[in-house]
């Protein structure tokens, strides 16, 4: 009887130790250049890559140094490549949380799998077939979109957003304009910008997201030489 106890005690005793022996990987970190760290879940210290394979779970960090990379594969199939001090988080199967620097993603729906969702501070992006890139600068967050479909949901609130081809036709307003600052005011708020609380990107388009609003942007030429990284590996 006593020895049956002890027998259960070591047991329990070694899966609390051991808890990664039964957690789900999630992908992979294919390749790394440089100083690449994995920080589990609410751990302070992380832990170096060393080698290629290294698998992910969730609530896993990523974080590439200043000079480093690495390339992520979902089980899915998705593929991420963080660029140097890039932080990113592994929420769940089909989640991941871009949380700094620079992440070049690349997802191909499967019939049988839902979509991916990429968290950023400011908003959840619904991916659907797709390749882009998340950028952070600073307080804001870029969205480079070169093919397929985003969809951006705000977190909190409403995005306040700027429109791109009616800042156009506000420009022209505006030259036209003689008088009435009231009225330009009044014809700036109802006809430049919009209230959403989610909105879709197509491909070629790209966004900044700052203090909840949304402005289009060109899409650089440093970020059209960023898509084809996926490539690469």
């Amino acid at each position: 009887m006593k020895q049956g106890l002890m027998r259960g005690f070591y047991a329990v005793l070694w899966l609390m130790c051991v808890p990664s022996v039964w957690a789900s990987t999630l992908g992979n970190i294919t390749h790394y250049q440089g100083s690449v760290k994995v920080y589990a879940k609410d751990a302070v210290r992380g832990k170096t890559v060393t080698q290629a394979d290294y698998p992910l779970v969730a609530g896993d960090l990523v974080k590439t140094g200043r000079q480093a990379l690495c390339v992520i594969v979902l089980a899915d199939g998705s593929k991420m490549v963080l660029k140097g001090g890039t932080k990113l988080t592994i929420q769940a199967a089909n989640r991941v949380h871009a949380e700094s620097g620079r992440t070049v993603i690349s997802f191909k729906k499967q019939s049988s799998l839902k979509g991916l969702e990429v968290a950023t501070k400011s908003a959840i992006i619904g991916v659907k077939g797709t390749r882009f890139v998340v950028d952070y600068q600073q307080d804001q967050v870029n969205v480079f979109l070169r093919n397929g479909q985003l969809d951006v949901r705000s977190l909190s609130g409403q995005f306040k957003r700027y429109r791109q081809k009616q800042r156009a036709e506000f420009d022209t307003f505006r030259q036209q304009m003689m008088g009435g600052f009231k009225q330009y005011k009044q014809q700036l708020h109802e006809e430049f910008v919009e209230y959403v609380e989610q909105f879709n990107m197509a491909s070629g388009s790209a966004i900044s997201i700052g203090n909840n609003e949304v402005r289009d942007l060109k899409i650089p030429v440093d970020i059209q030489a960023e898509f084809d990284w996926i490539d690469r590996f």
